[in-house]
């Protein structure tokens, strides 16, 4: 069956840019002209594209450009970008096809990503698309032009088989690589059949002649032509340390499963036979903290889980820290949006990026300013801006390295915001006296700057380790929660891990050694180095990577994990929260890689189904407490006095999603509704601080618009 490649489709993906013929309508060549938004030639600036995403491992066949012998000697190419000499007395008159088929003929087996440096509106998105929609089993794919359907044979991608067509096509003098790529498909690209529909005309628009360029400058060049917001400044060119533009949000959207179907998935993976344990000196739990208690009982805070909490425990830090933004998208000052619909469009020009831990820049006006790029966890740049939207809210034509982003609604203050404090301040009640601590109050205590704890003590019983899992986390703004006990500071912008110390306690719960590995921060080669050796080493039965997984662009585990040529089984599950959850599989050692999303209660919600689903086939024995299905009624009286029904739960649900949400559990051992909209507190199923008081996890399956019934299961903490 086929099925959409990875960001990088096959092992020795490479990328060849065409300089172009010998044309001079434009004054000068047309590789020299300069690009509007970065000054640089456009084939520098498509190069640095193409090197920023070699960067992440998309091209590991290499990055080439093909030029005749006058354009490349006044080149200087960067490392690792490698020339192809087009020469016309070797391979005749036969246009790119020459270019084309001599970097071929130097990496035969290679799939190449073919580029023409006259489309100016080349971006990582738009060659990100492609690259996810080239099918596996498709010898060649294309952009389909919107207005008539045609292919545009210098975007796209070519594998070994077409490359033969288009030999064997020159040899018959028939040297145009958009024949070449309709006899490969049997004489007609269509979609589905090498043809891919481009999300925007843009993307192959080309530039011929003085009066396209000159098109190409006033949209590039933000002129007044471009639909700005209301007295609006144009927006400065945002660049990196390295130099070059900055582009915003550099993924592509990841397609949500059903979590029956995701679920499914996780069961059923093809696992490996237990590694063998390398020495190691001490116990596994021990070396991760649970020191026997002192003589008051007084132990680390993973150390009392399975024990019941002899005092009132109060947080010491609010949660969170700060204000912050809940997602990856643009903070807004809400007024200005006020009259945005999707006839008329507000358009801002983007002032910056602020990724998560880092201190947040001096401001001007927002009315004249605009918007700011932020990632979760970022601290808005002021109190004007007063709201975050969600990337994949805003419209497509903000992706494509402009500089601008189109709002096409409304938004009210404070949406997508966290306030300092808003699940919990510091000295509130987390547990009483009396509660059993289990992994789930781990990751709250640990987020309310908990080390130690006095609990009861017990001889518990003790599993024997039977898998080891490694634990990789990313975000250059977590601090360890190790590195917290051990005195480290949290300064403005950081968070306290409370995810890593969560999944160590499930998994020695499970029998499983948890192993820490470095934290990649944010950066691609960390990342990549560390998950490299994991896997190398053939010495974990499952990893776990936390963070790193959505659309911010400092998220770079899925494009990582492809160029080490895992399998892509899943990303994006159609749950809440959770939703960017992905799983993937190192087929050559079968070692499943679970990539978690970095916020905590979704972090635990996919290791507890995920998770647990991949742990249970892994392990001997049974697995914790399965999922149970509720009743729905009758309701007591309890409920219906607080208008707190279930089915009235439900239906504020998304249909068609399922969402997980922790609750307390009743004196009958059950699931209740009870506080779980509590006054003056946020207990939605992505608060954190709807643990405080819970016992279970509960999740709900809306069946979709027009059909089905509405299902509750749940399983204790």
């Amino acid at each position: 069956m086929t099925t959409l490649a990875p960001a990088a489709p096959v092992p020795g993906q490479a990328v060849l840019l065409l300089l172009g013929g010998r044309s001079t309508r434009m004054g000068q060549p047309k590789h020299l002209l300069p690009h509007p938004r970065s000054g640089k030639p456009l084939w520098q600036h498509h190069i640095d594209t193409l090197l920023e995403l070699a960067d992440e491992g998309i091209f590991p066949g290499g990055i080439f450009v093909s030029g005749r012998r006058e354009q490349m000697t006044d080149l200087s190419l960067p490392e690792g970008v490698q020339a192809v000499l087009d020469d016309p007395e070797t391979n005749g008159d036969i246009g790119p096809a020459a270019g084309i088929l001599t970097a071929a003929t130097s990496k035969s087996d290679a799939t190449w990503l073919i580029l023409a440096v006259d489309l100016p509106f080349i971006s990582r998105d738009s060659i990100l698309h492609l690259l996810k929609a080239h099918l596996t089993d498709s010898p060649v794919s294309l952009y389909l032009h919107s207005d008539d359907g045609n292919p545009e044979p210098l975007f796209s991608i070519w594998t070994p088989t077409a490359l033969a067509q288009l030999r064997s096509n020159c040899r018959a003098g028939k040297s145009g690589p958009c024949r070449a790529a309709k006899d490969v498909w049997g004489g007609k690209i269509g979609p589905g059949a090498g043809g891919v529909e481009v999300p925007t005309e843009d993307w192959i628009t080309d530039a011929d002649t003085p009066d396209e360029w000159r098109a190409v400058q006033r949209r590039l060049g933000l002129s007044e032509s471009v639909p700005f917001g209301e007295k609006c400044n144009p927006p400065k060119q945002i660049k990196n340390p390295e130099g070059g533009l900055r582009r915003a949000f550099s993924r592509t959207t990841y397609k949500s499963l059903p979590f029956e179907a995701a679920i499914a998935i996780a069961h059923s993976l093809p696992l490996p036979e237990p590694r063998k344990r390398r020495p190691s000196t001490g116990d596994a739990a021990y070396r991760m903290g649970l020191q026997p208690p002192e003589e008051d009982n007084t132990s680390s805070l993973l150390a009392g889980v399975g024990q019941a909490t002899e005092q009132d425990i109060h947080a010491v830090l609010p949660h969170p820290l700060e204000d912050n933004s809940a997602m990856d998208g643009f903070a807004v000052n809400a007024k200005r949006l006020a009259n945005a619909s999707p006839h008329s469009p507000i358009f801002l020009p983007i002032l910056g990026r602020i990724l998560a831990g880092e201190a947040p820049p001096p401001t001007g006006s927002p009315a004249q300013d605009g918007c700011w790029e932020v990632m979760t966890g970022a601290i808005l740049p002021s109190g004007a801006f007063d709201a975050v939207i969600k990337v994949e809210d805003v419209l497509p034509s903000d992706l494509l390295g402009r500089g601008l982003v189109g709002f096409a609604a409304p938004v009210k203050s404070g949406q997508h915001i966290r306030q300092q404090g808003e699940q919990f301040r510091a000295g509130d009640l987390l547990l009483r006296a009396g509660e059993v601590i289990t992994p789930e109050h781990v990751m709250l205590l640990a987020a309310a700057g908990i080390t130690n704890v006095q609990a009861t003590t017990s001889a518990r019983p003790r599993r024997e380790i039977e898998r080891r899992v490694a634990i990789l986390t990313t975000g250059k703004e977590v601090v360890p929660f190790n590195d917290f006990v051990g005195g480290t500071r949290v300064e403005t912008g950081q968070v306290i891990d409370c995810i890593t110390p969560f999944l160590q306690a499930t998994l020695v719960s499970r029998g499983c050694e948890p192993v820490l590995l470095a934290s990649a921060g944010d950066s691609v080669t960390a990342l990549r180095t560390s998950l490299d050796a994991a896997l190398e080493s053939e010495s974990f039965d499952l990893i776990i990577t936390v963070a790193g997984v959505s659309l911010g662009s400092a998220d770079h585990t899925p494009a990582v994990l492809a160029s080490l040529e895992l399998d892509e089984l899943f990303h994006g599950v159609a749950i809440r929260p959770g939703g960017p959850v992905m799983l993937s599989l190192h087929r050559a050692s079968n070692t499943p890689v679970l990539s978690l999303p970095g916020n905590p209660m979704a972090s635990a919600v996919c290791m507890q189904s995920f998770g647990a689903a991949i742990l249970d086939g892994l392990s001997s024995r049974a697995g914790g407490e399965g999922w149970s299905e509720l009743d729905l009624g009758p309701f007591s009286e309890e409920e219906v006095e607080q208008n707190a029904s279930w089915q009235e739960w439900l239906e504020r649900l998304k249909p068609g999603m399922s969402t997980f949400a922790a609750l307390p559990v009743s004196d009958q051992g059950v699931p209740t509704l009870r506080g779980i909209f509590s006054a003056g507190r946020r207990t939605g199923p992505c608060a954190l601080g709807s643990l405080i008081g819970a016992g279970a996890w509960i999740r709900a399956d809306r069946a979709a618009n027009g059909g089905g019934k509405d299902k509750v299961f749940w399983r204790p903490f």
